[in-house]
């Protein structure tokens, strides 16, 4: 460790001012015995960061040296090793924040500057956190990479982990996890169905230091359906196939869960397939011209969405909002032929009100593409097939 005495110093400027008379340009010190840094083993660190730099000529731990970063000189007490090849040093008090140098001297001689970075003292807050409901106790979260200043902060070795903390809806605290840099998407388990949970997130340091702020966002999980509670494939049939049915009931009291129905239970769909005229028409009930008098037709948003899978369908803001405003929901049905150049499965956000409530239950509702196509087989039995994901809860407008 450098202990610094006030006789030294007087030694280090006589050297100093030997050295401007005697020098020529020719005699530059640093080509000499100058330090050599070959190596940080890190670039970007805040204040109070213990890291090690590696090189030569540093002389040892009774020679006369220093390392200044970002224009504040190390004190005593900020060196751990000192040796010829290896100095190991606290990012001082006073450094200046963002880009600047690092530079190693010994007995009066130093090093060429190294690029270096001083950190803010604590980690930014994330930024792009998304949920997604995965079950109806599994919401699922991912967020964009860390950045500071244009840097990717996920690549900083004093950058750690991420810090999930999950909170009720009275902002009881239920669940908190570390994860580390590279797990993403992160699932939180043991949810309830319909509760609507505040999620925040927080960069953390090495040294503990999380963000000031984290980001947040609220979610519930939902119920997921890959079949109906029958364990039938949630299939709608052709236009012409009275046996298997065209309509959707998308919560079945009886069965408790997703229903495909047919026109003789005309009142109980929410959505349905049409084929007429060589179309692919998928929507609401009340709009796709069958002899039906559906008492719940489902809205849609005015919006559909593409994904190979629900899991990867992540929202930053609840279904019935979109940038701040709320989501223009209305009765509609989509030609499926022209989203299929999109290249995968296609998803609509839908709402519907169960017999006896007034508010609305949300759904997200996915029809898979199958070799480019979804309207799947052939004449009567032809149909596509959905994939749902159920808020059981009225009002919560959260599933996905």
């Amino acid at each position: 460790m450098k202990i610094f005495k006030l006789s030294s110093l007087f030694a280090i400027l006589a050297i100093v001012a030997i050295g401007f008379t005697s020098c020529s340009e020719d005699d530059d010190p640093v080509n000499g015995d100058a330090p050599i840094i070959t190596a940080l083993s890190t670039k970007i660190a805040p204040i109070g960061y213990e890291f090690t730099i590696t090189g030569s000529n540093f002389g040892d731990a009774d020679d006369e040296g220093s390392v200044t970063i970002n224009g504040q000189m190390v004190s005593a007490s900020g060196y751990t090793n000192w040796s010829e090849n290896s100095i190991t040093v606290v990012v001082p008090t006073g450094a200046t924040e963002g880009e600047g140098n690092l530079i190693v001297t010994n007995d009066g001689v130093s090093s060429a500057a190294e690029t270096f970075y001083v950190a803010p003292m604590a980690p930014a807050t994330p930024i792009g956190l998304k949920a997604t409901s995965i079950d109806n106790e599994t919401v699922s979260l991912t967020w964009d990479k860390l950045t500071w200043n244009s840097h990717d902060v996920e690549y900083w070795e004093v950058f750690d982990k991420y810090l999930v903390k999950v909170y009720d809806d009275q902002m009881n605290l239920v669940d908190t996890a570390l994860v580390t840099k590279t797990a993403k998407p992160h699932a939180v388990t043991g949810l309830t169905e319909g509760m609507i949970y505040t999620f925040k997130l927080y960069a953390r340091y090495t040294n503990n230091y999380v963000s000031l702020t984290p980001a947040e966002i609220m979610w519930s999980p939902a119920s997921r359906w890959n079949m109906t509670p029958n364990e039938v494939e949630i299939k709608l049939y052709s236009t012409s196939n009275d046996t298997f049915g065209s309509g959707l009931d998308l919560y079945d009291s009886d069965d408790e869960g997703p229903a495909v129905v047919t026109v003789a239970l005309g009142n109980d769909w929410n959505l349905g397939l049409s084929t007429r005229d060589g179309q692919v028409l998928f929507g609401s009930a009340s709009e796709l011209n069958y002899p039906i008098v559906p008492s719940n037709s489902a809205e849609m948003s005015t919006e559909a969405y593409f994904y190979d899978d629900l899991d990867e369908a992540f929202d930053s803001e609840d279904l019935a909002t979109k940038d701040g405003m709320p989501v223009d929901f209305s009765k509609a049905a989509y030609e499926l032929t022209q989203l299929e150049g999109n290249g995968t499965n296609v998803i609509f956000v839908v709402r519907a009100k169960e017999p006896g409530n007034n508010e609305y239950n949300y759904a997200k509702v996915m029809v898979k593409l199958v070799d480019g196509k979804f309207l799947q087989g052939e004449g009567s039995d032809a149909f596509i097939e959905l994939v749902i994901s159920y808020q059981n809860t009225p009002g919560v407008p959260y599933a996905k």
